[in-house]
């Protein structure tokens, strides 16, 4: 908080036709600052100034948490701890300034440094101010790398596709742990489009080399693979030069924000990660006020939705064959061999093209028996990789294909395979069984419970569905642990009607 001599000193200068950015580098303050306490009458200033001296923040409170990161990260930015403790305290609350030097002083204390940052001698460049689009006309994507320690110290690279609406800022991102090909930026774009819940008209892009494949007289020439998906989609193409603020900055902006997101955590798989990653721009990026536009991400996209154009969901091709001798298929010339677990000839087999991998289910129950990395060329034959294939490998894939999609099957899978190994595959298997007995909608609800309170067994799933009244369709499964179902099923009504 600046003194009210400098607030009065602000407005002299403001009133006398000065600049905000040379009041704020006469009195040595960011442009935002300077902007913000000139939109301030003196009252609300010395209203801010009483808030501010009531509700001091006790960083101390936080200084173990945040010692244990700077410990295992130490190149980690205040940003970068800031969010990890947004995402550990539900009740933490900061000011940038004040929080960036407490860290600077625990860094001090602790004896953990930075390195000082190189100089970059730059000639100032100068960019014409660019008129923001119309609602649901534009977006920009961009692509970044982030170094990220896994949980065995060993430092991985995270890539990063962006996508952001330059009306509203609001900012998608998903991350990979190998280089974007065309294939995967067209896949991060599809899930992009299922989040915004739309397109834009059009789409601007640096020349990157995912999406352009050299020029002809200057003109862009599109990769075949990503030219088709633009036809498939409809919205237009556009390109500029590489890391030019005055065209696309809106999505380099972006690209930081979640590179700070990166910032002070360990991999622990990439599924998790883009599963944190969605729920942190949730709650906090697209949530946060925007000091130039005054409203939130999601404020302005509430204005925006409505002229967004809807994409249909994409369906990957689907193709039915039938198993030959020795448990193989043939697909596109080539020969693909199947699990030996279980006699399969003359079955039906439905292939699954999901870019450059193949699945490979039983067409009629659309259980999951193997998948296959795409062969380009023809008159192969691609043997299994792993012979020890078993049912419950492919119950927990079957559950993924079937709900295809289906961000709450997809978060229960994730979550379980780390928070409880052991169950997950027979809970996928009683989820598989209970969608035959009953209706769609109680399985799913029961799955959104399980995601709630993190349980993720059977026992819990059971007792959910229990509490909803379908105790008796699950008599056939012969559960030794009804008791326990029943007794459950009471404390969740109990749960849920103090709620």
């Amino acid at each position: 908080m600046i003194t009210k001599e400098k607030y009065k000193r602000m407005h002299e200068l403001s009133e006398l036709g000065v600049s905000g950015r040379k009041i704020a580098k006469s009195i040595g303050l960011s442009n935002a600052t300077v902007e913000r306490y000139l939109k301030m009458s003196e009252d609300e200033f010395d209203k801010a100034v009483e808030e501010n001296k009531n509700a001091k923040i006790d960083y101390d409170v936080y200084r173990p948490a945040i010692v244990e990161i700077l410990t295992k990260h130490p190149e980690a930015t205040p940003s970068g701890i800031r969010n990890r403790l947004q995402m550990q305290y539900d009740n933490f609350r900061y000011t940038p300034k004040a929080f960036n030097n407490y860290i600077r002083k625990v860094r001090e204390e602790t004896g953990i440094i930075l390195p000082d940052a190189k100089v970059k001698n730059k000639d100032d460049v100068h960019h014409s101010l660019r008129e923001t689009p119309p609602p649901g006309y534009e977006a920009e994507v961009d692509f970044g790398v982030k170094n990220v320690k896994d949980m065995y110290g060993k430092t991985r690279k995270i890539y990063v596709f962006s996508m952001v609406m330059t009306f509203s800022n609001l900012l998608f991102g998903f991350c990979s742990c190998e280089p974007f090909t065309t294939a995967t930026a067209i896949e991060a774009h599809r899930r992009a489009f299922e989040f915004f819940g739309g397109r834009s008209k059009t789409i601007l892009y640096d020349n990157d080399v995912v999406f352009t494949d050299g020029h002809n007289y200057g003109e862009p020439l599109l990769r075949r693979e990503f030219e088709s998906f633009v036809d498939e989609v409809g919205f237009g193409v556009r390109f500029c030069k590489v890391k030019q603020p005055g065209s696309k900055g809106t999505v380099e902006v972006g690209i930081r924000t979640l590179k700070s997101f990166l910032d002070a955590r360990t991999y622990c798989g990439i599924d998790s990660l883009n599963s944190e990653m969605l729920e942190w721009l949730d709650r906090f990026a697209n949530a946060n006020k925007s000091l130039v536009k005054g409203m939130s991400a999601h404020e302005l996209f509430e204005q925006e939705s409505s002229s967004l154009i809807k994409v249909p969901k994409y369906k990957p091709e689907q193709t039915i064959f039938s198993v030959c001798g020795n448990n193989i298929v043939r697909y596109k010339h080539n020969v693909y061999e199947l699990p030996m677990y279980k006699a399969l000839i003359g079955t039906r087999i439905k292939v699954i093209d999901e870019g450059n991998t193949l699945a490979f289910l039983l067409a009629d129950t659309d259980e999951f028996l193997c998948r296959h990395n795409k062969c380009a060329e023809q008159g192969r034959r691609i043997s299994l990789q792993n012979r020890e294939a078993t049912d419950g490998r492919s119950s927990l894939e079957t559950l993924l294909i079937r709900y295809r999609g289906n961000k709450d099957i997809e978060e229960l899978v994730s979550k379980g395979r780390l928070q409880n190994p052991r169950y997950i595959i027979s809970l996928c298997q009683r989820i598989l069984q209970s969608g035959k007995i009953i209706p769609e909608e109680a399985i799913m609800d029961a799955v959104k419970f399980v995601n709630r309170q993190e349980r993720y067994t059977i026992r819990e799933f059971m007792s959910y569905l229990e509490y909803r009244g379908f105790g008796a369709l699950t008599y056939q499964f012969r559960d030794r642990d009804r008791e326990h179902y029943v007794k459950r099923a009471a404390e969740i009504r109990e749960e849920l009607e103090n709620e």
